[in-house]
């Protein structure tokens, strides 16, 4: 079985690790060495404490995902230093507080899960930046304030799963005009005002889930 000794060590294969359904424990932090890491994948073990920050000294890290663990804490600020990361998994965990500001730069970013948590505060607009997200899933947190407009500045968005949060006011026209959206998720939110009539130029969308929301207006 792999432990985070051998990692360090050199015993596996430096580009790539993947340790994920085991039940290991132990400190990670000695993985930040191997600075050719790409793909780190230590979901569904056991490790808990903080996210190691030295983790965003990896900057050569394509896919990272760390979700079904106990880590705690908040997101680390230095993983916005891996530029080049295109998979963000930080889901079921025990993490909190806020989307730290240093993750606006990571426009290479195409998947990003952080459902299952305990974050807060507002999902920023600076999202919008995120050009290349094709998935994003914050649900079951305890976000509040509103649903970014500046969401529909993401082109290549296909998913975006916001549902058990906090969430207020209107659900954004905007996010149904990038042409590319198919699965929409904003139940048992605290949404008000009337359906955007935006959503019946989205030809893509096949699954829209907003029920226990504050919702009104007619359905046409």
């Amino acid at each position: 079985m792999p432990t985070t000794q051998n990692i360090a060590a050199g015993k596996v294969p430096p580009v790539a690790i993947i340790i994920s359904h085991q039940n290991l424990g132990g400190d990670v932090s000695s993985i930040s060495r191997l600075k050719a890491l790409k793909w780190l994948d230590l979901s569904n073990t056991d490790f808990h404490g903080l996210i190691p920050p030295t983790f965003g000294n990896l900057f050569y890290l394509e896919y990272l995902d760390l979700s079904s663990n106990k880590f705690e804490g908040s997101i680390p600020p230095k993983l916005g230093a891996l530029r080049s990361l295109k998979t963000l998994n930080l889901s079921n965990n025990l993490l909190v507080g806020e989307i730290p500001k240093e993750l606006q730069g990571l426009e290479s970013l195409q998947d990003f899960q952080i459902f299952n948590n305990h974050l807060s505060g507002l999902i920023p607009s600076w999202v919008g930046n995120w050009t290349n997200l094709r998935v994003f899933a914050a649900y079951e947190n305890n976000f509040d304030g509103r649903v970014p407009s500046k969401l529909g500045f993401i082109y290549e968005l296909k998913t975006l799963n916001l549902h058990s949060n906090h969430l207020e006011g209107p659900i954004p026209g905007r996010i149904f005009t990038s042409g590319k959206l198919e699965v929409l998720i904003l139940t048992q939110n605290n949404l008000s005002c009337d359906l955007p009539v935006e959503i019946g130029n989205c030809q893509t969308l096949f699954s829209v889930r907003i029920g226990n929301n504050n919702l009104e207006g007619n359905i046409l």
